[in-house]
């Protein structure tokens, strides 16, 4: 199934194996932490709900 010209199925494979990997982190109610990666390391950024 796509929704404005998403794969809905490879877009949840994508997201789970990002969540995986620990690129991307979700709280309890759903809000999204990334992993930003520089050169020196990395550190998480917490977006606000939209």
């Amino acid at each position: 199934m796509a929704i404005m010209g998403i794969n809905i199925e490879k877009a949840t494979q994508l997201i789970a194996e990002m969540e995986e990997s620990g690129l991307i982190q979700f709280d309890e109610l759903g809000n999204v932490g990334l992993l930003v990666l520089d050169s020196v390391g990395g550190t998480i950024m917490n977006l606000p709900p939209s």
